[in-house]
């Protein structure tokens, strides 16, 4: 039932968008539509239309991947998300000859993609019998309304990010062109980290401290909350300042090519500088959000995110005068603070979270201020000059690049052994 109007519902948003695809392109980008050469207008309404479906298809498999997790089976939905992969890579290299627009052949692989991840998980379906019948009668049915109810507040809880960043586009599609592809680009590299490690932590904390709490364990939900919160700042405070710090490098390597030229580099460059610094907030908004929901509190949280995103449109129109597309990423970055401020203050306000400042707490933020330190000094003698990174080949980029990030994360995690922290804390062997 709970498929049957999941498919219900977003097939007929679906549709909609691609009937009307101009009108959605005129509201979420509506420099587009009063641009003067209205060609880019036309191309962004043609791909929409080609890459909506993907909503649907990526959400149906979504589903299905909750079900094989829940039945023990993880190994598929895991393999699932590199279909889209080889699908766009697959349109980038045998269909772009055939389409006057490149670009469009990027779109047909996006689709493409979504089919083919559907289409992996139907096999494991079936062989545990769990391949599901569409119903649409579950409307009344009190389970499913309390399911899509408690997913409503839970959604605009965690997804302030995301739409924040749409809420970016929308203001640099008034902008410069390439403005909405330079923020793509460095948002995509910001949500590496924070879809690899925050959303994992906060999948794994999650249970952790719904279970301690139904048990009225406490001691456990705080040692949970404090765990997941040291591995955060452990990890994410490097990660962002691998990534602002070695953001030119990175998109050299990754983005210089064809069209992307030296000075998209440059202007992507500050955008992703200015997302890197607000890494760790973002991360840190992941745990805790769980802090709330494993407390069955799903409201404190969407209004802390309502509340910040105002604070980023406000911004937004400020820091753009001045700043460009790198001030939308900038606003982006505080209004993530404020939100982790929020969510801080809301959990030791209700008691919920005690924030013990103690020696201990003094000693790690200590060791690794060291750290970071060190790690700082080698990032910034290793990658040498702009001029270097513009002038090689791709394998001379990806060979220093890989290079330059295995001797951070060597120093940086030698240095915190030596000066006694005690990592296997953090990796959870001795988190009981």
């Amino acid at each position: 039932r709970v498929f049957g109007i999941l498919f219900l519902i977003l097939s007929i948003f679906t549709v909609i968008a691609i009937l009307f695809s101009p009108w959605f392109i005129m509201v979420f980008a509506p420099g587009y539509s009063i641009d003067s050469d209205s060609q880019r207008f036309m191309l962004a309404s043609e791909m929409l239309k080609i890459t909506f479906p993907y909503l649907l298809l990526v959400s149906l498999t979504a589903f299905s991947g909750a079900v094989l997790n829940f039945k023990g089976h993880f190994w598929g939905p895991a393999f699932t998300p590199v279909w889209l992969n080889v699908a766009m890579i697959t349109a980038a290299l045998v269909l772009t000859p055939y389409f006057d627009s490149p670009i469009v052949a990027l779109a047909w692989g996006v689709f493409s993609g979504g089919v083919l991840q559907l289409s992996f998980q139907i096999p494991f379906l079936l062989k545990i019998g769990l391949l599901p019948r569409i119903r649409f009668d579950g409307f009344r049915d009190p389970h499913i309304r309390k399911t899509f109810s408690l997913m409503v507040p839970a959604l605009l809880g965690v997804s302030v990010v995301q739409i924040s960043l749409l809420v970016d586009i929308v203001f640099a599609s008034f902008l410069q062109t390439g403005s909405v592809s330079w923020l793509y680009y460095s948002d995509r590299l910001m949500q590496f980290p924070l879809g690899v490690l925050g959303v994992a932590l906060a999948t794994v904390v999650l249970p952790y401290l719904s279970k301690a709490y139904q048990n009225q364990q406490e001691g456990h939900y705080q040692q949970g909350f404090r765990w997941a919160l040291g591995v955060v700042t452990l990890i994410g405070l490097p990660a962002a300042l691998g990534l602002g710090l070695l953001s030119l490098p990175l998109l050299t390597t990754l983005f210089q090519y064809g069209q992307f030229s030296s000075s998209d580099t440059l202007a992507a460059k500050g955008a992703l500088m200015a997302f890197a610094g607000g890494l760790w907030a973002f991360m840190s908004i992941k745990i805790l959000t769980s802090a709330y929901y494993a407390r069955q509190n799903l409201k404190t949280p969407v209004i802390y995110a309502a509340f910040s995103l105002a604070l980023n449109i406000v911004l937004n129109f400020i820091f753009i005068k001045f700043l460009a597309h790198v001030g939308l990423a900038l606003a982006t970055t505080c209004s993530a603070f404020m939100n982790m401020i929020l969510l801080s203050y809301g959990l030791k306000r209700r008691g919920w979270v005690k924030y013990q400042i103690e020696r201990q707490t003094w000693l790690f933020w200590g060791r690794l201020a060291i750290a970071l330190s060190a790690m700082l000094v080698f990032v910034l003698f290793a990658k040498g000059s702009d001029e270097w990174w513009f002038n090689q080949t791709a394998g001379f980029r990806a060979l220093r690049l890989t290079g330059i990030v295995a001797g951070s994360i060597i120093i940086y995690f030698s240095l915190l052994r030596c000066l006694g922290l005690r990592l296997q804390y953090f990796l959870g062997s001795n988190r009981n």
